[in-house]
Parts: structure tokens; C-alpha cells; sequence
């Protein structure tokens, strides 16, 4: 019998649903901005849509788990880390899923599209607030 939801223990599975629920939250709460919720919507539901068709864990693609230390890549292979597994021939979606490296330092790690998106409505927020005064209007309008 497959096993469809992992075991979340400890403070993962408090952990992955709160962090969700802060994101829709900040959604809501943003809405008026509507760069920054369309972008940050489509990213959610892209991380929501790829984790939700795979078990409720983010497929990793082969070409970014090959610059993990080998013994990460084997806890990866074995399972043994919370919310990832590695991309086999079931995956699904795993266009959305965590396939691309990004080698910045102190925070080297994987980003998905659904990242980028969250990353690129973000930046739009940010630049509301900061409310530069060089920018054209629709680049800090949010």
C-alpha cells in the first residue's frame, strides 16, 4: 500500500503548514499590490501544485542534487530529509519542482519556478515600501 503523506515529526509538521498559512496571510494582506500578489500567488501555487502531486514532498531534479555532498545526495536518496525527495521516472510536474542550483554563498541550496516567482513578487514589494524616487512609476507600483 503506497504511503501518500509522509511523516512529518517534530517541528516539521508544525513547521510546513504554518509556513503556508503566513503566505497566504501575507498574500491577503498585500493584495492591493498587485504585482507583488500575482507574482507571489503564482509562486505559492506552484510550490503548492508540484509538492501536492508528489507525495507532499518537492522533487529535487538529478542535475541539481549532483552538487550535493555525497552524503547529502545519499540522506536525499534514502528519503531522510523532511518535505524533499529525489526525481525518478513518477514525478510529476517536475518542470515546477526544485531544479535549478543556486550557488550563493552561505545559502547554497535549490529554487524551483515557484521560487522565483515568490522571489520576483517580493521584489516588487519591497519596492513599494522603500518607494524609491529614480524608478519609473509602474516598476514601484507594487
Amino acid at each position: 500500500q503506497e504511503v501518500l503523506l509522509p511523516r512529518l515529526t517534530g517541528l516539521h509538521a508544525l513547521l510546513v503548514p504554518l509556513s503556508y498559512a503566513l503566505l497566504l496571510l501575507f498574500l491577503w494582506k498585500n493584495r492591493h499590490l498587485r504585482k507583488t500578489a500575482l507574482l507571489c500567488g503564482l509562486g505559492w501555487g506552484c510550490n503548492a501544485l508540484v509538492i501536492c502531486a508528489n507525495g507532499f514532498r518537492m522533487p529535487v531534479a538529478a542535475g541539481a542534487a549532483a552538487h550535493l555532498s555525497p552524503e547529502g545526495l545519499a540522506r536525499l536518496t534514502a528519503g531522510e530529509i523532511p518535505m524533499y525527495a529525489l526525481a525518478g521516472g513518477d514525478t510529476r510536474l517536475l518542470f515546477l519542482g526544485d531544479v535549478l542550483y543556486c550557488p550563493l554563498p552561505l545559502l547554497s541550496g535549490f529554487a524551483s519556478v515557484g521560487d522565483l516567482l515568490l522571489a520576483a513578487g517580493l521584489f516588487f514589494c519591497l519596492l513599494r515600501v522603500m518607494d524609491p524616487v529614480r524608478l519609473p512609476r509602474w516598476l514601484k507600483s507594487g
